[in-house]
């Protein structure tokens, strides 16, 4: 039996494009989508030090409110012995398998989520201002790798600090369009572009 294809709640949605004030000058803020092969919940994860034998970061690397990458597998904290781990390179499947292979006497569990989120990629000279208008935490503070659970306006989002002047919020995916009109609401008084899927 074949597997549906997985579809983005923003499929019918997405405008690339220019909106907002400014339109004349450079976007303030870019918003598009991030679309991971597969992403997956680690919970029960052992102690950080373990955490790091078993995956291959130094253990230093490994810490609440951070992320981190072992190989080609990216992992962002997101509560107590809680991990989301997310590839571009390989299927949910074999990312389940390759965690699970290297946490086996440790007890962790491991979700499919590849299939339950919106990632949304904010990123651009007024990401920070944008992000500061809608979340209660200090997104000023954040540094590049830091990794928060939070609230966007009324939804429940990770926030990741994936880069400079560069966000990617993770949302439920029922919630994806709610979230991602938000954005582009909120970002219009800074000039704001939709580019390529990315």
């Amino acid at each position: 039996m074949s597997v549906p294809a997985r579809r983005s709640a923003l499929d019918r949605h997405y405008r690339i494009g220019r909106s907002g004030a400014r339109v004349e000058d450079a976007p303030g803020v870019l918003l598009a989508e991030s679309r991971p092969r597969s992403m997956v919940q680690l919970n029960g994860a052992p102690e950080p030090d373990v955490l790091a034998a078993a995956l291959g970061p130094s253990e230093d690397e490994v810490a609440a409110n951070r992320t981190f990458h072992a190989g080609s597998v990216r992992y962002a904290w997101n509560g107590p012995d809680q991990w989301l781990a997310e590839s571009d390179e390989q299927g949910p499947s074999e990312l389940i398998a390759h965690i699970e292979n290297a946490l086996r006497d440790h007890g962790a569990s491991t979700t499919d989520l590849s299939h339950a989120r919106t990632v949304a990629r904010v990123s651009g000279p007024a990401a920070t201002d944008l992000l500061a208008k809608l979340c209660p935490i200090d997104v000023e503070a954040m540094r590049g790798g830091d990794s928060a659970v939070t609230l966007a306006g009324p939804f429940n989002v990770q926030v990741v600090k994936s880069g400079h002047e560069e966000f990617r919020l993770y949302v439920f995916r029922s919630f994806g369009l709610a979230l991602w009109e938000m954005l582009q609401d909120e970002a219009a008084e800074f000039g704001a572009e939709i580019v390529a899927v990315g």
